[in-house]
């Protein structure tokens, strides 16, 4: 039994489950616990603590969309921070906005009614999928392969469609919700294998990206040569595409400069 002895010493520091402990030191992260904040923690530290007791992976790697849900089910602070249909958040509904709720009014009812997490958690992908679908707000907002975006289209840049139009258009051609919604990684994935404009940018092990291998970096590859090379071994997409939660959750598993 975890008594009051047990999480004292994980206060002190002798407590023998490392990872639990680091919970036990209450320095929140700077970010909304209501929502996935793409840091560690949160900026709660109760809510923080909470959370982290059951999910150590929202402190060690990164507060996501699985952490503020359940900040969102047990963390009486987010009660007020939930999507209302008679008070529309600020965002795009056309795109995944990482907030709770879309600016449209008439949009953010019709999406939430058929999925709550759009307006308790965050309006994702999915929701935003919907969006293009049901709402005529979004008729405007598709890609066009005509009229490329000006995101890379060799890592996820979460806009519809990407700066080469070449590019855009073989890629949407086969997956419609990379134009019409967000060029997510599926999307850099395809591009990755299939575009030519691609193959420089892919991570090399030998030539580390600056970004820290312990945690998501949105980019391909991270600053550590040997840990890069073991992680990328197992999971391609980390060097070709972007090393995201994924990449980062295995470095914190298997290499010695995340311990």
């Amino acid at each position: 039994m975890w008594d009051d002895l047990c999480a004292g010493e994980g206060i002190d520091g002798r407590c023998g489950a490392a990872l639990l402990c680091q919970i036990c030191d209450v320095d929140p992260g700077d970010g909304d616990c209501c929502v996935a904040n793409g840091t560690p923690g949160c900026g709660v530290a109760e809510c923080e603590t909470l959370i982290c007791a059951s999910d150590a992976f929202c402190c060690d790697i990164e507060w996501d969309g699985d952490c503020a849900d359940a900040a969102n089910e047990q963390c009486g602070l987010c009660d007020d921070d939930k999507g209302d249909p008679d008070d529309p958040g600020g965002s795009d509904c056309c795109v995944a906005n990482g907030t709770p709720g879309c600016e449209e009014a008439e949009c953010e009812t019709l999406i939430c009614a058929s999925d709550p997490f759009c307006c308790d958690t965050a309006w994702d992908g999915i929701c935003a999928g919907d969006a293009n679908e049901q709402c005529d707000v979004c008729d405007d907002d598709k890609g066009d392969p005509g009229e490329p975006g000006d995101g890379d289209c060799c890592v996820a840049n979460g806009t519809p469609g990407c700066g080469e139009a070449e590019c855009e258009t073989l890629i949407c051609a086969s997956d419609p919700f990379c134009c019409d919604t967000a060029w997510d990684g599926i999307c850099a994935d395809a591009a990755n294998e299939q575009c030519d404009l691609c193959d420089d940018d892919k991570g090399d092990p030998g030539d580390p990206d600056d970004g820290d291998c312990c945690v998501a970096g949105g980019t391909p590859g991270c600053g550590d040569a040997e840990c890069q090379a073991t992680i990328c071994a197992d999971d391609p997409f980390c060097c070709d595409v972007e090393w995201d939660s994924i990449c980062a959750g295995n470095a914190s598993d298997d290499c010695d400069v995340c311990n």
